[in-house]
Protein backbone atom coordinates (compact mmCIF):
# COMPACT_ATOMS: atom_id res chain seq x y z
CA UNK A 1 0.00 0.00 0.00
CA UNK A 2 2.68 2.24 0.97
CA UNK A 3 4.75 1.85 -2.45
CA UNK A 4 1.80 2.05 -4.50
CA UNK A 5 1.25 5.48 -2.66
CA UNK A 6 5.14 6.61 -3.52
CA UNK A 7 4.28 5.73 -6.98
CA UNK A 8 1.22 7.72 -7.10
CA UNK A 9 2.83 10.74 -5.30
CA UNK A 10 6.07 10.00 -7.74
CA UNK A 11 4.06 10.41 -11.00
CA UNK A 12 1.79 13.46 -9.73
CA UNK A 13 5.21 15.54 -8.80
CA UNK A 14 6.66 14.54 -12.29
CA UNK A 15 3.50 15.78 -13.99
CA UNK A 16 3.26 18.83 -12.08
CA UNK A 17 7.36 19.69 -13.02
CA UNK A 18 6.19 18.92 -16.86
CA UNK A 19 3.37 21.20 -16.63
CA UNK A 20 5.62 24.16 -14.69
CA UNK A 21 8.20 23.92 -17.42
CA UNK A 22 5.76 24.45 -20.34
CA UNK A 23 4.59 27.51 -18.51
CA UNK A 24 7.79 28.95 -18.29
CA UNK A 25 8.63 27.94 -21.72
CA UNK A 26 4.76 29.69 -22.58
CA UNK A 27 6.14 32.81 -20.57
CA UNK A 28 9.52 33.69 -22.66
CA UNK A 29 9.50 36.89 -23.93
CA UNK A 30 9.25 37.13 -27.65
CA UNK A 31 12.50 38.03 -28.56
CA UNK A 32 14.30 35.24 -26.49
CA UNK A 33 11.77 32.36 -28.77
CA UNK A 34 12.90 33.99 -31.64
CA UNK A 35 16.39 33.93 -31.15
CA UNK A 36 15.44 29.92 -29.84
CA UNK A 37 13.33 29.25 -33.36
CA UNK A 38 16.36 30.90 -35.35
CA UNK A 39 19.41 29.64 -33.80
CA UNK A 40 19.32 27.25 -36.49
CA UNK A 41 18.89 28.97 -39.38
CA UNK A 42 21.59 32.02 -38.91
CA UNK A 43 24.29 29.99 -41.01
CA UNK A 44 22.05 29.50 -44.23
CA UNK A 45 20.91 33.46 -43.87
CA UNK A 46 24.60 33.98 -43.65
CA UNK A 47 25.54 31.71 -46.61
CA UNK A 48 22.87 33.01 -48.75
CA UNK A 49 24.28 36.73 -48.48
CA UNK A 50 27.30 35.04 -49.57
CA UNK A 51 26.24 33.71 -52.52
CA UNK A 52 24.66 37.26 -53.15
CA UNK A 53 27.73 39.19 -52.86
CA UNK A 54 29.49 36.77 -54.61
CA UNK A 55 26.90 36.76 -57.70
CA UNK A 56 26.77 40.85 -57.46
CA UNK A 57 31.22 40.77 -58.22
CA UNK A 58 30.82 38.38 -60.88
CA UNK A 59 28.42 40.43 -62.36
CA UNK A 60 30.66 43.61 -62.24
CA UNK A 61 33.71 41.67 -63.47
CA UNK A 62 31.87 40.48 -66.17
CA UNK A 63 30.97 44.04 -67.26
CA UNK A 64 34.12 45.22 -66.80
CA UNK A 65 35.69 42.75 -69.10
CA UNK A 66 33.07 42.77 -71.96
CA UNK A 67 33.63 46.49 -72.01
CA UNK A 68 37.07 47.12 -71.09
CA UNK A 69 39.93 46.57 -73.80
CA UNK A 70 42.58 45.65 -72.07
CA UNK A 71 45.07 43.93 -74.68
CA UNK A 72 45.48 48.30 -76.55
CA UNK A 73 46.09 49.32 -72.93
CA UNK A 74 48.43 52.56 -73.52
CA UNK A 75 50.35 55.39 -71.25
CA UNK A 76 48.62 58.64 -72.51
CA UNK A 77 51.01 61.18 -73.59
CA UNK A 78 48.76 64.10 -73.03
CA UNK A 79 51.42 65.96 -70.87
CA UNK A 80 51.00 69.96 -69.58
CA UNK A 81 53.45 70.86 -72.12
CA UNK A 82 51.05 71.02 -74.42
CA UNK A 83 48.68 73.07 -72.81
CA UNK A 84 51.24 75.54 -74.35
CA UNK A 85 49.77 77.81 -77.18
CA UNK A 86 53.44 78.89 -79.00
CA UNK A 87 55.92 80.63 -76.95
CA UNK A 88 53.06 81.36 -74.23
CA UNK A 89 53.85 80.81 -70.99
CA UNK A 90 50.80 78.95 -70.10
CA UNK A 91 49.85 81.54 -66.86
CA UNK A 92 48.10 84.63 -67.67
CA UNK A 93 49.17 88.46 -67.88
CA UNK A 94 49.00 90.07 -64.13
CA UNK A 95 47.26 93.12 -65.82
CA UNK A 96 44.23 90.73 -67.50
CA UNK A 97 43.72 88.61 -64.12
CA UNK A 98 43.32 91.91 -62.01
CA UNK A 99 41.11 92.88 -64.76
CA UNK A 100 39.33 90.10 -64.60
CA UNK A 101 39.27 89.85 -60.92
CA UNK A 102 38.14 93.50 -60.39
CA UNK A 103 35.24 92.98 -63.06
CA UNK A 104 34.15 90.02 -61.50
CA UNK A 105 30.87 90.12 -58.82
CA UNK A 106 29.26 87.22 -57.61
CA UNK A 107 25.23 86.38 -58.27
CA UNK A 108 24.55 87.38 -54.96
CA UNK A 109 26.37 90.63 -54.81
CA UNK A 110 23.08 92.90 -54.08
CA UNK A 111 22.01 90.96 -51.43
CA UNK A 112 25.87 91.05 -49.63
CA UNK A 113 25.48 94.90 -50.17
CA UNK A 114 22.54 94.98 -48.29
CA UNK A 115 23.95 92.88 -45.56
CA UNK A 116 27.13 95.06 -45.62
CA UNK A 117 24.95 98.65 -45.43
CA UNK A 118 22.93 97.08 -42.35
CA UNK A 119 26.25 95.59 -40.67
CA UNK A 120 27.68 99.50 -41.01
CA UNK A 121 24.06 101.00 -39.55
CA UNK A 122 24.18 98.66 -36.69
CA UNK A 123 27.52 98.76 -35.64
CA UNK A 124 29.50 101.70 -36.55
CA UNK A 125 27.86 104.18 -34.04
CA UNK A 126 28.75 101.85 -30.79
CA UNK A 127 31.80 101.02 -31.75
CA UNK A 128 33.26 104.68 -31.39
CA UNK A 129 31.27 104.57 -28.15
CA UNK A 130 33.78 101.34 -26.83
CA UNK A 131 36.93 102.89 -28.65
CA UNK A 132 35.77 105.94 -26.58
CA UNK A 133 35.90 103.98 -23.39
CA UNK A 134 39.02 102.28 -23.84
CA UNK A 135 38.19 99.15 -25.06
CA UNK A 136 39.17 97.10 -28.76
CA UNK A 137 37.34 96.11 -31.34
CA UNK A 138 37.58 92.07 -33.15
CA UNK A 139 35.50 91.46 -35.56
CA UNK A 140 34.73 87.73 -36.33
CA UNK A 141 32.75 86.02 -38.54
CA UNK A 142 32.47 84.02 -42.16
CA UNK A 143 33.28 86.59 -44.64
CA UNK A 144 35.69 89.20 -45.60
CA UNK A 145 36.20 91.99 -42.64
CA UNK A 146 38.38 94.33 -44.84
CA UNK A 147 35.05 96.39 -46.80
CA UNK A 148 33.50 96.36 -43.30
CA UNK A 149 36.34 98.12 -41.91
CA UNK A 150 37.38 100.44 -44.62
CA UNK A 151 33.80 102.17 -44.54
CA UNK A 152 34.39 102.24 -40.86
CA UNK A 153 37.78 104.35 -41.54
CA UNK A 154 35.66 106.33 -43.90
CA UNK A 155 33.29 107.11 -42.13
CA UNK A 156 33.95 107.98 -38.74
CA UNK A 157 38.25 107.88 -39.24
CA UNK A 158 38.82 109.93 -42.27
CA UNK A 159 40.14 113.09 -40.61
CA UNK A 160 41.87 111.13 -37.83
CA UNK A 161 45.45 109.31 -37.36
CA UNK A 162 44.73 106.07 -38.88
CA UNK A 163 46.54 103.17 -40.07
CA UNK A 164 45.70 100.53 -41.77
CA UNK A 165 47.84 97.12 -41.61
CA UNK A 166 47.12 94.40 -44.29
CA UNK A 167 47.69 91.32 -41.80
CA UNK A 168 47.36 88.64 -44.25
CA UNK A 169 50.63 89.64 -46.32
CA UNK A 170 53.31 87.35 -46.03
CA UNK A 171 55.65 90.22 -45.34
CA UNK A 172 54.06 91.81 -42.73
CA UNK A 173 55.05 91.56 -39.16
CA UNK A 174 55.24 92.84 -35.93
CA UNK A 175 58.74 95.20 -36.86
CA UNK A 176 56.96 96.85 -40.03
CA UNK A 177 54.16 97.65 -37.54
CA UNK A 178 56.55 99.48 -35.44
CA UNK A 179 58.53 101.03 -37.60
CA UNK A 180 55.61 102.45 -39.67
CA UNK A 181 54.63 104.06 -36.26
CA UNK A 182 57.92 105.40 -35.16
CA UNK A 183 58.62 106.88 -38.77
CA UNK A 184 55.36 107.68 -40.52
CA UNK A 185 53.00 108.63 -37.59
CA UNK A 186 55.35 109.89 -34.81
CA UNK A 187 58.54 110.71 -37.13
CA UNK A 188 60.78 109.64 -34.77
CA UNK A 189 64.39 109.27 -35.78
CA UNK A 190 66.14 105.61 -36.01
CA UNK A 191 67.54 105.66 -32.23
CA UNK A 192 65.37 102.61 -31.33
CA UNK A 193 67.63 99.43 -32.13
CA UNK A 194 64.86 96.52 -31.15
CA UNK A 195 61.54 96.49 -30.78
CA UNK A 196 61.46 96.54 -26.76
CA UNK A 197 62.59 100.04 -26.89
CA UNK A 198 60.28 101.03 -29.78
CA UNK A 199 57.86 99.69 -27.70
CA UNK A 200 58.72 101.93 -24.87
CA UNK A 201 59.20 104.96 -26.85
CA UNK A 202 55.45 104.77 -28.45
CA UNK A 203 54.10 104.04 -24.74
CA UNK A 204 56.22 107.23 -23.52
CA UNK A 205 54.77 109.26 -26.12
CA UNK A 206 51.13 108.39 -25.49
CA UNK A 207 51.03 108.30 -22.24
CA UNK A 208 51.36 112.58 -22.48
CA UNK A 209 48.07 114.85 -22.23
CA UNK A 210 48.96 116.05 -25.83
CA UNK A 211 48.44 112.04 -27.20
CA UNK A 212 44.70 113.14 -26.16
CA UNK A 213 44.16 115.66 -28.98
CA UNK A 214 45.18 112.94 -31.79
CA UNK A 215 44.99 109.49 -30.84
CA UNK A 216 45.85 107.09 -33.22
CA UNK A 217 43.57 104.03 -34.37
CA UNK A 218 45.12 101.04 -35.82
CA UNK A 219 42.49 98.98 -38.14
CA UNK A 220 44.62 95.55 -38.23
CA UNK A 221 43.28 93.12 -40.77
CA UNK A 222 44.08 89.55 -39.86
CA UNK A 223 45.78 89.65 -36.54
CA UNK A 224 45.68 86.33 -37.41
CA UNK A 225 48.00 86.78 -40.54
CA UNK A 226 50.92 84.45 -41.22
CA UNK A 227 53.74 87.22 -39.89
CA UNK A 228 51.82 87.59 -36.75
CA UNK A 229 50.58 84.00 -35.69
CA UNK A 230 53.30 84.04 -32.94
CA UNK A 231 54.03 84.51 -29.17
CA UNK A 232 56.23 87.52 -29.49
CA UNK A 233 53.94 89.50 -31.99
CA UNK A 234 50.60 89.02 -30.06
CA UNK A 235 52.34 89.64 -26.64
CA UNK A 236 53.53 93.50 -28.34
CA UNK A 237 49.91 93.90 -30.09
CA UNK A 238 48.61 93.25 -26.80
CA UNK A 239 50.91 95.82 -25.04
CA UNK A 240 49.94 98.15 -28.09
CA UNK A 241 46.44 97.91 -27.74
CA UNK A 242 46.89 98.58 -23.53
CA UNK A 243 48.06 102.27 -24.20
CA UNK A 244 45.45 104.74 -23.59
CA UNK A 245 45.32 106.67 -26.69
CA UNK A 246 45.91 103.65 -28.86
CA UNK A 247 42.83 102.30 -30.38
CA UNK A 248 42.64 99.17 -32.16
CA UNK A 249 40.00 97.75 -34.15
CA UNK A 250 40.90 94.10 -35.54
CA UNK A 251 39.49 91.20 -37.61
CA UNK A 252 39.77 87.67 -37.12
CA UNK A 253 39.39 84.46 -39.15
CA UNK A 254 41.44 81.57 -37.84
CA UNK A 255 39.56 79.84 -35.36
CA UNK A 256 42.10 78.64 -33.11
CA UNK A 257 43.97 82.13 -33.13
CA UNK A 258 42.39 82.68 -29.36
CA UNK A 259 44.67 79.86 -28.18
CA UNK A 260 47.88 81.42 -28.34
CA UNK A 261 46.37 84.96 -25.60
CA UNK A 262 46.91 84.19 -21.95
CA UNK A 263 45.04 85.36 -19.56
CA UNK A 264 47.42 88.91 -19.07
CA UNK A 265 46.96 89.54 -22.67
CA UNK A 266 43.23 88.72 -23.23
CA UNK A 267 43.06 91.59 -20.37
CA UNK A 268 45.25 94.19 -22.13
CA UNK A 269 43.66 93.30 -25.56
CA UNK A 270 39.81 94.33 -23.60
CA UNK A 271 38.42 92.92 -26.81
CA UNK A 272 34.66 93.49 -27.61
CA UNK A 273 33.87 90.49 -29.84
CA UNK A 274 31.76 91.76 -32.97
CA UNK A 275 29.97 89.44 -35.13
CA UNK A 276 30.45 90.25 -38.93
CA UNK A 277 29.28 87.35 -41.22
CA UNK A 278 28.89 88.62 -44.37
CA UNK A 279 29.80 85.98 -46.95
CA UNK A 280 31.84 87.70 -48.63
CA UNK A 281 34.42 86.85 -50.54
CA UNK A 282 38.17 86.04 -49.92
CA UNK A 283 39.77 87.93 -52.82
CA UNK A 284 42.52 90.13 -51.55
CA UNK A 285 43.25 88.16 -47.91
CA UNK A 286 43.82 84.77 -50.56
CA UNK A 287 45.93 86.31 -53.32
CA UNK A 288 48.60 86.74 -50.59
CA UNK A 289 48.19 83.16 -49.78
CA UNK A 290 50.49 80.66 -50.08
CA UNK A 291 49.48 77.62 -51.41
CA UNK A 292 52.06 74.93 -52.30
CA UNK A 293 49.99 73.46 -54.48
CA UNK A 294 49.00 76.49 -56.47
CA UNK A 295 52.81 77.34 -56.92
CA UNK A 296 53.79 73.71 -58.32
CA UNK A 297 51.01 74.08 -60.52
CA UNK A 298 51.61 77.63 -62.10
CA UNK A 299 55.69 76.37 -62.29
CA UNK A 300 54.88 73.51 -63.86
CA UNK A 301 52.47 75.02 -66.73
CA UNK A 302 55.45 78.09 -66.65
CA UNK A 303 58.08 75.64 -67.54
CA UNK A 304 56.49 73.27 -69.66
CA UNK A 305 57.42 70.37 -67.72
CA UNK A 306 54.72 67.49 -66.37
CA UNK A 307 57.24 67.37 -63.47
CA UNK A 308 55.81 69.98 -61.11
CA UNK A 309 57.16 68.54 -58.49
CA UNK A 310 60.54 69.94 -58.59
CA UNK A 311 59.41 73.16 -58.83
CA UNK A 312 57.54 72.88 -55.78
CA UNK A 313 60.45 71.78 -53.67
CA UNK A 314 63.03 74.79 -55.29
CA UNK A 315 60.63 76.97 -53.98
CA UNK A 316 60.52 75.56 -50.40
CA UNK A 317 64.68 75.12 -50.56
CA UNK A 318 65.20 78.96 -51.89
CA UNK A 319 62.83 80.10 -48.55
CA UNK A 320 65.05 78.00 -46.39
CA UNK A 321 68.30 78.78 -48.06
CA UNK A 322 67.15 82.58 -48.26
CA UNK A 323 66.54 82.87 -44.47
CA UNK A 324 69.96 81.32 -43.44
CA UNK A 325 72.94 83.10 -45.92
CA UNK A 326 74.53 86.16 -45.22
CA UNK A 327 73.60 89.22 -47.07
CA UNK A 328 76.42 89.06 -49.45
CA UNK A 329 75.49 85.62 -50.55
CA UNK A 330 71.77 86.75 -51.32
CA UNK A 331 73.06 90.00 -53.24
CA UNK A 332 74.95 87.12 -55.58
CA UNK A 333 72.02 84.93 -56.20
CA UNK A 334 70.19 87.98 -57.10
CA UNK A 335 72.52 89.26 -59.81
CA UNK A 336 72.20 85.58 -61.14
CA UNK A 337 68.20 85.90 -61.29
CA UNK A 338 68.77 89.43 -62.68
CA UNK A 339 70.85 88.43 -65.58
CA UNK A 340 68.39 85.29 -66.42
CA UNK A 341 65.61 87.56 -66.10
CA UNK A 342 67.28 90.25 -68.68
CA UNK A 343 68.67 88.38 -71.09
CA UNK A 344 66.65 85.19 -73.89
CA UNK A 345 66.50 82.14 -71.78
CA UNK A 346 67.85 80.14 -74.95
CA UNK A 347 69.92 81.31 -78.04
CA UNK A 348 68.50 81.04 -81.32
CA UNK A 349 70.16 77.52 -81.86
CA UNK A 350 68.13 75.91 -78.57
CA UNK A 351 71.13 76.30 -76.43
CA UNK A 352 70.49 77.75 -72.41
CA UNK A 353 72.18 81.47 -71.99
CA UNK A 354 73.86 81.52 -68.78
CA UNK A 355 75.89 84.34 -67.29
CA UNK A 356 79.69 83.57 -67.39
CA UNK A 357 81.81 82.82 -63.95
CA UNK A 358 84.49 85.09 -65.20
CA UNK A 359 82.09 87.89 -66.14
CA UNK A 360 79.62 87.04 -62.55
CA UNK A 361 82.90 87.23 -60.39
CA UNK A 362 83.71 90.68 -61.80
CA UNK A 363 80.45 92.01 -61.08
CA UNK A 364 80.38 90.65 -57.65
CA UNK A 365 83.83 92.02 -57.06
CA UNK A 366 83.04 95.33 -58.01
CA UNK A 367 80.01 95.24 -55.91
CA UNK A 368 82.40 93.97 -52.75
CA UNK A 369 80.74 90.56 -52.31
CA UNK A 370 83.43 88.69 -52.72
CA UNK A 371 87.40 89.32 -52.82
CA UNK A 372 88.40 85.98 -54.81
CA UNK A 373 87.37 83.70 -56.63
CA UNK A 374 87.74 80.60 -54.51
CA UNK A 375 85.04 81.83 -51.91
CA UNK A 376 82.37 82.58 -54.48
CA UNK A 377 82.29 79.26 -56.15
CA UNK A 378 82.08 77.74 -52.42
CA UNK A 379 78.62 79.79 -52.32
CA UNK A 380 77.47 78.94 -55.85
CA UNK A 381 78.21 74.93 -55.04
CA UNK A 382 75.77 75.60 -52.16
CA UNK A 383 73.55 77.11 -54.58
CA UNK A 384 73.72 73.87 -56.70
CA UNK A 385 73.51 71.28 -54.18
CA UNK A 386 69.78 73.11 -53.07
CA UNK A 387 68.91 72.75 -57.06
CA UNK A 388 68.66 76.87 -56.88
CA UNK A 389 70.94 76.87 -60.30
CA UNK A 390 72.58 75.25 -63.07
CA UNK A 391 76.47 75.35 -63.55
CA UNK A 392 77.48 73.97 -66.99
CA UNK A 393 80.48 74.07 -68.90
CA UNK A 394 80.29 75.47 -72.20
CA UNK A 395 83.63 76.00 -74.61
CA UNK A 396 85.43 75.56 -71.42
CA UNK A 397 83.66 78.79 -69.67
CA UNK A 398 81.32 78.21 -66.74
CA UNK A 399 77.77 79.60 -67.39
CA UNK A 400 75.37 79.92 -64.70
CA UNK A 401 71.54 79.97 -65.24
CA UNK A 402 68.75 79.98 -62.48
CA UNK A 403 66.20 76.88 -62.79
CA UNK A 404 63.56 77.79 -63.86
Amino acid sequence: MSKFLESGIASEFSELNISEEKENIEKLPSRAMKRCSFKKTSNTVSSKCDQKLIEDSETLDSYFLQHGNYINCKTSNHTLSKLRVGNHPGIPDPVVLEQFRNSYKPKQSPTLEKLRSKLGTRLFGNWRIYLREGFNILLYGIGSKRHIMEDFRKQYLSKANCIVIPGYGYLTNIKQILNCICHEFLHVADSCKNPTEQLQLIYDLFKKDEAEKSPLFLLLNNIDGPGLRNGKAQAILARLAEIQHIHLVASLDHANMPLLWSHNELARFSWIWEDCTNFYNYTEESSFANSQILQNILGGIGSGSDTTGSVGAMFASLRQVASSLTQNARDIFRMIVEYQLETPFQDGKGAINGIAMEDLYWRCRDAFLTSNETTLKAQLTEFRDHKLIKIKKVSFILNLFFTR
